[in-house]
């Protein structure tokens, strides 16, 4: 049965502008190991290169160095250029909580709508709890129940305002939606035991499962995944694919995810019932409550292997069912999402808080 939401989020209408579109300029394109990748653009020179990223026009030649450019040389649009991050410039940068359900904790101290989360914080959640919080950069970031995340390093680079983002998933589930804002991707990466994961412009999920397990899961855009003993081979895997590694770090590369899952929805008196159209590759099915479209806000979850299910309503007059298929590997697919409004049947109701809260 779905447990009540404690907190709601205040801010609904921002997770809807957090996904306008970004600007078309992306350069700057993510990382690979310990440097930061650049794609050289029309007009691009290593000196603008060195000015804008490192605040000292001189290390261009450094840079040069690293990539082996030879003096006479002249870079095509398109080539990566690397710049070791050792040569960035960096402040400190903080993330925001935009949503809370249930016991959720930042080193040990429970946490609530409006905290700041930083480098070097300890999030846990618990049994039916999740946490949403988005960056400097409004990119936003998921964690599931029964998780514990660690930020490892989380700053910005103090010429351009790009996010540069470590996050150690010891167990349960990531998810982030990192779009291409302030004029390209920093570095955003997803480590585990046994994985790294580095973020291109993407949403994905990355999940520790019971055994060590980790399912890396692209809904849109594309990710390099490596294992953790391998860092320096990637496997650049692309949207509606997905990656399985190990607890010994084995790589099982890009099957497939789970097709999306059709149902229908009635809504009874206190509950709703949604009945799913079984697919053939599904061990069990994930049913979601959220405030938003996108899944990012979330109200109460329920796993099931039933077509039919019978599902206790949440305290607001409108919500998102969310369903996603899960396969015998453990990779689930997208979510569809269904739009439910519960009617107001009288103006005490609409007075007894069962409203959504004003965005601010």
């Amino acid at each position: 049965m779905f447990s009540l939401t404690r907190h709601l989020a205040l801010a609904v209408l921002i997770i809807t502008s957090l996904f306008s579109s970004s600007i078309s300029l992306a350069q700057p394109a993510g990382a690979r190991g310990d440097n930061f990748i650049y794609i050289m653009q029309e007009g691009d020179t290593l000196g603008i290169i060195a000015e804008r990223f490192t605040s000292k026009p001189g290390n261009w030649r450094k840079i040069k160095a690293y990539n082996k450019i030879s003096q006479n040389t002249t870079i095509p649009v398109g080539k990566e250029i690397l710049v070791p991050f050792k040569l960035i410039d960096t402040l400190p940068d903080e993330g925001k909580v935009i949503g809370v359900s249930g016991e959720v904790t930042i080193n040990n101290k429970t946490i609530q709508i409006g905290s700041m989360v930083k480098e070097n914080d300890r999030i846990e959640t618990g049994n039916n709890s999740t946490v949403t919080f988005k960056l400097s950069n409004d990119n936003v970031i998921a964690i599931s129940p029964n998780s514990l995340i660690y930020i490892q390093h989380l700053r910005q680079f103090s010429g351009t305002g790009l996010v540069d983002a470590i996050f150690k998933t010891e167990q349960g589930e990531f998810a982030a939606n990192v779009e291409s804002n302030n004029g390209g991707v920093g570095r955003f990466e997803i480590r585990t035991p046994v994985s790294i994961t580095g973020v291109r412009g993407t949403s994905l999920r990355s999940r520790v499962d019971e055994n060590g397990h980790v399912i890396v899961e692209l809904l849109s855009g594309k990710a390099a995944v490596a294992s953790s003993k391998r860092p320096a081979k990637e496997a650049i895997v692309p949207a509606n694919q997905g990656a399985v590694i190990s607890a010994k770090g084995k790589h099982h590369q890009k099957p497939t995810t789970p097709d999306t899952v059709s149902y229908q929805t009635e809504l009874g008196t206190n509950d709703l019932t949604v009945t799913l159209n079984p697919i053939s590759n599904a061990q069990y099915y994930l049913i979601r409550f959220t405030l938003d479209e996108k899944g990012i806000l979330e109200l109460a979850r329920s796993q099931s292997t039933a077509t039919i299910n019978h599902l206790e309503l949440p305290n607001v007059n409108k919500f998102y069912v969310q369903v996603r298929a899960i396969d015998k590997k453990g990779l689930s697919g997208a979510d569809t999402a269904t739009l439910v409004s519960i009617p107001v049947k009288s103006e005490s109701d609409s007075k007894a808080g069962a409203s959504l809260p004003a965005a601010q």
